[in-house]
């Protein structure tokens, strides 16, 4: 996402990532995890150099019990 004027952000890529039948099979975490790598090996080279930070759809990752 990127930054606009008056603070807002816009949607500046989509990505999609096929998993194999194994990776199928992982926990939720570690779907996101997967996520996270692909998209930051995918655009890398619109990252370079620049602040990122990951934004997610489930709040699968947290503490337990909140």
């Amino acid at each position: 996402m990127q930054l606009t004027q008056p603070k807002q952000y816009q949607l500046v890529y989509y990505a999609s990532l096929k998993l194999s039948k194994v990776e199928r099979n992982y926990p939720t975490t570690e779907h996101e995890t997967l996520r996270m790598i692909y998209n930051a090996t995918k655009f890398q080279h619109d990252l370079l150099g620049r602040k990122i930070s990951f934004h997610r759809r489930s709040f699968s990752i947290g503490i337990p019990g909140v």
